[in-house]
């Protein structure tokens, strides 16, 4: 994958950007409501540039509300799986992140990724584990019994959005995907009206599986490369 920038703080003048360009081969991560002043300052200052939609980095925005209650036919199939785990994990239980033992989201972790050939987040997420209090970080942990099985980490935007950047689990623990990330959107206070599960760059399988939980709508990004 060629080198690429983002550049949160908005458009950084004609200079900076074009020596940022003999450098990488695209300018990503551009939020939706950024792109016209970004195209703007493209179509004045840099006509070998163009600007465009970036659908692998969209963000996927949910109902809560639909997360929990998992009705109508296309969600059936996510309910059956979180009637198998409650049906096999009675004594289940989910603790918020801030006060779990951290070694045990690291546990996890670990069961995630053994076995897997590509565990490119498994670093941010001892990171992101590590530093959760000083990143203000709101979670939860799931136990079967007093096996941890699952986490889930993310933060609130504003008071009516929260945003999951980290969801992982023991893969053969029946129905666990599916249990928390119902289980955690409704441990979530009523004001929080969408959920935020993020891109799925481009993998066709974490595509499929985005998709088949009904987005409300896309977070749409914009990335900016030359022209060919």
């Amino acid at each position: 994958m060629e080198d690429y920038a983002f550049l949160p703080g908005g458009y950084p003048g004609p200079d900076l950007l074009e020596s940022l360009f003999s450098r990488v081969g695209e300018v990503n991560t551009i939020a939706e409501q950024l792109a016209p002043a970004w195209k703007a300052a493209i179509d004045a200052n840099h006509p070998r540039l163009a600007i465009e939609e970036d659908r692998d980095n969209a963000d996927y925005l949910y109902d809560r509300t639909s997360l929990v209650e998992l009705v109508g036919q296309s969600l059936h199939k996510k309910l059956a799986h979180v009637h198998h785990f409650i049906e096999d994990h009675p004594n289940r239980v989910l603790i918020p992140a801030e006060i779990a033992n951290a070694q045990d989201m690291v546990r996890i972790l670990d069961g995630w990724a053994k076995g897997r050939d590509v565990v490119e987040d498994y670093n941010a997420t001892l990171l992101a584990i590590d530093q959760l209090r000083a990143l203000k970080f709101r979670g939860a942990v799931l136990y079967a019994g007093d096996t941890p099985v699952a986490f889930t980490l993310g933060e609130y935007d504003g008071c009516s959005r929260f945003i999951i950047h980290i969801e992982k689990a023991v893969p053969e623990v029946r129905g666990v995907y599916q249990y928390i990330n119902r289980a955690f959107a409704a441990s979530l206070p009523e004001s929080v009206k969408i959920v935020n599960r993020e891109q799925d760059l481009g993998i066709p399988g974490l595509r499929q599986a985005k998709l088949t939980y009904k987005p409300v709508s896309f977070g749409m990004k914009y990335k900016i490369r030359v022209q060919a």
